[in-house]
């Protein structure tokens, strides 16, 4: 076998031999690279040269964009010369650099975002005590400690990769210089690099996730605790800009880096490296100073306003104007001399005072189109006169109704704030397609594959029909409601969500302490296993679930659809809940809630009886076993059906396990959020990312492309 040290330099295969494709590359990524040197430089001499950005989120910032324009600096110029040059070489000593700075950038961004998010936790939920906690003494460590563990952990990569040795064909399938890049081409035995890759990689990236989602469940819970809209809106600015950086950088270093390298497939792996090495350094800049209040009026002091500032503005009026007109599209307004103003008609019988219950009642449909568009304070705001209408329409709305006098109810949602409601829309719009595709994948995987046609996938698949059903009843709703000012919902279909809601929830409660069962007798009883968990056992079981929970949800609908509401229509939630609910009645709501704690509390008691049962006894059997591997084998697997479980039924306590003056609106539709929207998209991931056969049973049903196998 030939030792590394005979490869004097690699070739880096590239997008493309073709040189027109080249040459049209070479001035895309030209122009992007000097776009992200001027945004980022740019940024790092504001931050610097304006006082008023001397804090430590935009010094956290300037760190950030230097770390941007050195990453994109590492790679691009690189690929550059590569395009409109004939040789691609790079040495041997130039790639390990290469390597050692990309991962070193990328892990210390890493660092720096989750510091960021702590950051804008102390900002928001310790305001008092921000400049207390947040000082240099806090900051410059946690920025050193960034780069240290960038360094450390390039170290470690780079020294372990470039010790193998390369036999075989020096070509690297890549851009440049990665670690998976490069164990592909090794002759050496590569399992311990990337359990280096997986263990280090993984610890870093939920390490410093873990830190930014516990932030921003704080900062959430602050932003729906706060009542006014300009508040929400306030709040939510200051970290929105970070959000959305922190989502598009995981999100690629997820997809790129949490898998095993047999899955890598060089089209898509290089797009998605040309995407976190190359577009996100040019996006920060732009995103964390195209909605930043501080730092265009930092801009504008450095530069000047000017008149193409002053059109855009002007322009931006007209439009804000225009959506206003098209929201008043009913008649009762209509845009004035001025963009900026909105007036009343000046005649017809809109102007008429309200002083009958007649005239209020005709007048209710035209304000309640209002009412959905904006806040009570926006919509007076605009208009004073709107003041008595609003009064009216509350006590129009004081009467008593049920089920046989059904209006609308209005669901409050999540945020009032027009730019919260589109960042919130975008991010569950992507949660919700990625529900879906892995949901149904999974479907479709285990239904293809005989070698899956077992129990344990058999309960699986209705796991996935479950939580594919379950993102069905809640997020489309909610997605109409963040884009449309309509958000009402009938008493029909308020009881038809919540029957379902609550149909598919206890479902899959049941359907989890089942498949704990199963998981049971499969390491407890392996040799009885195929007697004891018979397709008649496994459909009786499901069938079972489906019958009790059925009726379950049938007892809590038409229970609470015989309570009288009045007072108001407006459910504080995004979906109809039976919390929600029951705080809208004026009726005595007692005899339903012990109904639904004695229905609830049993459905959740007997499901963890059976799955603590079922785990205490795994974990006795496992114990037991004398070999390191047998445990591992035993644990892997129940180790993703006891994280779902986890997952699963802390939040589910977390939201329900409470007295009813105990809820807090933030905190519970944070939960609420996570396990009706985000669950159903984990499972999936908990189930197959680390799963050897659904991966094996994946390859066979889409077996590889010609195309790849000839570039391999």
């Amino acid at each position: 076998m030939k030792n590394f040290t005979e490869v004097t330099a690699f070739v880096l295969r590239g997008f493309t031999d073709d040189p027109e494709l080249q040459l049209l590359l070479f001035l895309l990524f030209l122009a992007v690279y000097l776009f992200t040197l001027l945004g980022n430089l740019g940024l790092i001499v504001l931050v610097t040269g304006d006082s008023r950005l001397h804090n430590p989120m935009y010094y956290f910032l300037s760190v950030l964009s230097f770390v941007d324009a050195c990453y994109s600096s590492v790679i691009t110029p690189n690929m550059l010369v590569d395009f409109v040059s004939e040789k691609k070489a790079i040495s041997f000593l130039g790639c390990a650099a290469q390597m050692f700075l990309a991962v070193t950038c990328r892990t210390t961004e890493c660092f720096l975002l989750a510091a960021m998010a702590y950051d804008r936790y102390v900002a928001i939920h310790n305001q008092l005590l921000y400049p207390v906690s947040m000082t240099p003494g806090v900051c410059v460590p946690l920025i050193v400690a960034s780069f240290l563990g960038g360094i450390l952990h390039a170290t470690v990569h780079t020294v372990a990769t470039f010790s193998l040795s390369f036999c075989g064909p020096n070509v690297i399938q890549h851009i440049f210089c990665d670690v998976p890049a490069l164990l592909a081409i090794s002759c050496s035995d590569t399992h311990t690099n990337q359990l280096l890759l997986f263990y280090f990689a993984g610890s870093i990236e939920i390490f410093t996730v873990v830190i930014i989602l516990i932030s921003y469940g704080f900062i959430l819970s602050v932003i729906l605790r706060t009542h006014s809209a300009e508040g929400r809106r306030k709040v939510f600015s200051t970290c929105g800009s970070h959000l959305t950086v922190v989502s598009i950088f995981h999100g690629s270093f997820l997809f790129m880096y949490m898998r095993p390298s047999s899955s890598y497939a060089l089209e898509h792996d290089m797009v998605v490296s040309i995407f976190y090495t190359i577009v996100i350094a040019a996006l920060n800049p732009i995103i964390y100073s195209l909605r930043n209040k501080d730092v265009k009026e930092a801009m504008q002091k450095v530069f000047g306003k000017n008149q193409l500032m002053n059109k855009i503005y002007f322009s931006l009026v007209i439009i804000r104007a225009a959506a206003y007109e098209s929201t008043f599209s009913t008649g009762a307004y209509n845009l004035g001399e001025s963009p900026k103003l909105l007036s009343r008609k000046s005649a017809g019988p809109e102007r008429t005072e309200i002083n009958k219950c007649t005239e209020c009642k005709r007048r209710v449909t035209k304000t309640k189109k209002i009412s959905h568009a904006f806040t009570e304070s926006d919509m007076v705001k605009h208009d004073p006169s709107l003041e008595l209408t609003l009064a009216d329409l509350k006590h129009y709305t004081m009467g008593r109704w049920n089920s046989t006098n059904m209006p609308d109810f209005i669901l409050m949602g999540l945020a009032d704030s027009e730019e919260t409601q589109l960042v919130l829309f975008l991010l569950f719009l992507l949660i919700y397609l990625v529900t879906v595709l892995g949901n149904a994948g999974m479907i479709l995987i285990i239904r293809l594959d005989p070698q899956l046609h077992t129990p344990m996938y058999f309960f699986l698949t209705h796991l996935s029909f479950l939580d594919l059903s379950y993102s069905s009843v809640i997020t489309p709703k909610t997605l109409q409601n963040l884009l449309t000012s309509t958000k009402s919902i009938s008493f029909l279909g308020c009881f038809t969500q919540m029957f379902f809601f609550i149909l598919l929830g206890s479902t899959e409660c049941f359907l989890l302490s089942t498949m704990a069962y199963d998981r049971y007798v499969a390491i407890c009883k392996p040799l009885l296993y195929p007697v004891i968990m018979s397709a008649r056992l496994c459909h009786a079981l499901l069938a079972s679930s489906y019958t009790m929970c059925f009726m379950e949800s049938t007892v809590n609908a038409i229970c609470l659809s015989r309570l009288h509401f009045c007072n108001s229509n407006v459910v504080h939630h995004f979906f109809c809940d039976t919390s929600p609910i029951l705080a809208l009645s004026c009726s005595d709501t007692y005899e339903v809630e012990i109904i639904i704690f004695i229905f609830a509390g049993s459905t959740l008691i007997v499901s963890l009886i059976t799955i603590s049962g079922s785990y205490v006894s795994i974990l006795y059997t496992i114990l037991k076993i004398n070999s390191t591997a047998g445990k591992r084998k035993a644990f892997s697997t129940c180790a993703s059906h006891l994280l779902g479980v986890t997952i699963f039924y802390s939040t589910t306590i977390f939201a329900y396990l409470k007295p009813k003056e105990s809820y807090s609106l933030g905190k519970d539709q944070v939960a609420s959020v996570f396990y009706t929207i985000v669950i159903p998209m984990l499972n999936p991931l908990i189930y197959s990312l680390r799963n050897k056969e659904v991966k094996n049973a994946l390859l066979r049903v889409l077996p590889k492309k010609e195309g790849c196998s000839q570039l391999k």
